[in-house]
């Protein structure tokens, strides 16, 4: 995510869009260690989003998905390769969406090299399977949300709950 393009300025709700450095590699470090990703991508006029296993893979500046070729992604992402891929961690309070460009990869020697064992259970020829191939994302923007953790979030919405039912008032989440 280190040659994302640039972008400025600060959201409400703890959003951050990443620019460089310490964010940029905060960022990495997310994707590293994020097994499931959501992966966001256009089918027609409509958006359509599954979790997926994702692969960070620093040195090349990609996210690495294997899919199927008779799911239609490889055709969605030839149609319009914008795509978009969001993870969290609610036990940190970490949202993380990230913009790029996907490319579908039917190289032989890549897919047997982002190969992992769970992929095995939905191919049954493995990494040679006609039907596996990569879907390769390279990022070009993100945002970054850091919020209380899930935990913390929730002891507060019981305290303003409760503040609210002794007091016969509206609950306060802000």
């Amino acid at each position: 995510m280190a040659q994302f393009r640039p972008h400025s300025g600060q959201g409400t709700s703890g959003e951050h869009t990443v620019q460089s450095g310490p964010e940029m590699e905060r960022c990495w470090k997310i994707m590293e260690r994020t097994p499931v990703a959501m992966l966001v991508t256009r089918d027609g006029e409509q958006l359509h989003a599954r979790p997926m296993a994702v692969e960070a893979d620093r040195a090349q500046n990609a996210l690495w998905f294997i899919i199927a070729l008779s799911s239609h992604k490889d055709e969605q992402v030839q149609a319009d390769n914008q795509v978009c891929v969001v993870v969290e961690d609610t036990d940190e309070g970490i949202y993380l969406s990230v913009a790029g460009r996907g490319e579908v990869i039917t190289d032989r020697a890549t897919i047997k090299a982002h190969w992992h064992k769970g992929a095995d259970h939905f191919f049954k020829g493995g990494a040679s399977d006609p039907d596996a191939c990569l879907l390769k994302v390279t990022p070009e923007g993100s945002k970054l949300w850091d919020t209380p953790p899930l935990h913390e979030a929730e002891r507060e919405i019981e305290r303003s709950s409760g503040k609210a039912r002794a007091t016969h008032s509206k609950p306060s989440l802000h």
